[in-house]
Parts: C-alpha cells; sequence; structure tokens
C-alpha cells in the first residue's frame, strides 16, 4: 500500500512520546485502501453508525491507528489484534510495550504512542449549545468551578473545554474512567487561550499522583481545544502531521 511507507517510523526510543494528528478528510480512492486494513469487526462497527459520515469517520481512525502501530514495529496493518490490558486499556497484541490511546471529535483525531509509558489524549470541538455550566458543576472539582468562574462569554467556553480535556486525557491515561469521579481530583483550568504544558495539580485519592503525571496542551487549531497525559515525566512531546 502507499500509505503504508509514509507510516514507517521505526521504533520508539525509550521514554519517546510522539502525538499524531490524523487528518479524517480523505478522498475515495485513498478511503478505499485505508478501508483494506480495517478488521471484518471494525468494518461493522463503522456501519453502525447512524450518521454515515461518523462511520467513515471512524474508519479512518482505525486505519490509521493500524498503519501507524504497523510503522512502530507492532506488525502489518492488517494483521494487528487488540485486546484490553491493565484496567482495561486497549492494547496491542503483537507488541504490549507500546502504548497508545485516541481521540477524534468533528474532524480531528489524536493518537499519541510511547514506549512502556501509559498516554492518554483527548480532543474536543468546541460547542456554544451545550450546558457547559451543568456539566461543571456535575462533574468539577470545587477547586476546578472556582476558576471556571473567572471567565467570562467565549473564553469562559474555551476554559471548560480546556478542563474536560485534560481530566478525560488523564483518566484515559489511568484507564480507570468508569471508576475514579471527574470530581475527585483537579486540574490546571490554565489561560484562556494557553498552549503551554500544565501540569495536574492533585488527585485526592492517591497520594503523589501529581508528581506521577505530565499534563500538555495540545495545539489542534481553532474551534478545538486538545490534551495529553503522560505518565512519568518527560522532556517533551513530538508532533507528527498526518495525511
Amino acid at each position: 500500500m502507499a500509505e503504508r511507507a509514509s507510516y514507517e517510523k521505526g521504533p520508539l526510543a525509550r521514554g519517546e512520546v510522539v502525538v499524531h494528528r490524523v487528518a479524517l478528510g480523505v478522498r475515495d480512492d485513498e478511503r478505499a485502501r485505508l478501508e483494506a486494513v480495517l478488521s471484518d469487526d471494525e468494518r461493522r462497527r463503522a456501519a453502525r453508525f447512524r450518521c454515515g459520515a461518523d462511520g467513515e469517520r471512524f474508519g479512518v481512525v482505525r486505519a490509521r491507528l493500524r498503519l501507524l502501530l504497523s510503522g512502530y514495529g507492532a506488525g502489518p496493518a492488517a494483521a494487528l489484534r487488540f485486546g484490553s490490558g491493565a484496567e482495561g486499556k486497549p492494547m496491542v497484541l503483537s507488541q504490549p510495550d507500546l502504548r497508545f490511546n485516541v481521540s477524534h471529535s468533528g474532524d480531528r483525531a489524536l493518537v499519541a504512542v510511547a514506549w512502556r509509558r501509559e498516554v492518554g489524549v483527548d480532543v474536543e470541538r468546541l460547542r456554544d449549545d451545550l450546558r457547559f455550566d451543568d456539566v461543571a458543576r456535575r462533574f468539577f472539582s470545587r477547586a476546578e468551578n472556582a476558576a471556571l468562574a473567572q471567565w467570562h462569554g467565549g473564553e469562559r467556553v474555551t476554559a471548560f473545554y480546556r478542563c474536560w480535556c485534560r481530566k478525560e486525557a488523564y483518566v484515559k491515561a489511568r484507564g480507570d474512567g468508569l471508576i475514579l469521579p471527574l470530581d475527585s481530583f483537579d486540574v490546571a483550568v490554565g489561560r484562556a487561550g494557553a498552549e503551554t504544558a500544565s501540569l495536574l495539580l492533585a488527585t485526592r485519592p492517591y497520594a503523589g499522583e501529581a508528581a506521577a503525571w505530565d499534563l500538555h496542551a495540545v495545539a489542534v487549531g481553532d474551534g478545538y481545544v486538545a490534551a495529553l497525559a503522560v505518565e512519568g515525566r518527560i522532556a517533551g512531546v513530538s508532533y507528527v502531521e498526518d495525511s
């Protein structure tokens, strides 16, 4: 496949973390080639989406994930098999030390990969029709709600999504999103529009968690907010544009 060569990255270095910004808009001929690497189950899952466009995006994300993991040495893209690792997190059975996480919203997707280091990523398209104050009161901590109250108008919407993405990235990296209440820990809401790294401030149920994780803002373009959570301290994150 023509796409395969462009995904041949080679093995990850120890401690290396890479975030791929994945384009979901593809030509018809490219879509056909991407569909060729999907499993039968993935094709069935794509077909179950009520909106055809959502099904197509799901298929593109899964195909590009397969190609990326293959490029990092996990094996042929179409032959990759997935299972569940610790805490139920998805894993590629042929190379369990290659950790990954995926998120997509609208026409943007992110794939984070690392070697023997848990990662979580979340991207959200900004919406101004969401009753985000109600969501914040239900899921955010007191400290986060207090920080959110400092913003107004459009900046308040962005601050809400910034907080939400950082919390989601963290619970996805941990793999216990179903049992860890979102209001049981605090993240830094940060300044509106800030794209600098932001550390996890505190997690009340788990002593020492703030020092055990890095939390980073991810730039994904206007109208979107994204965040990355990484196990342990890292020197930096590499970003790759995949089209």
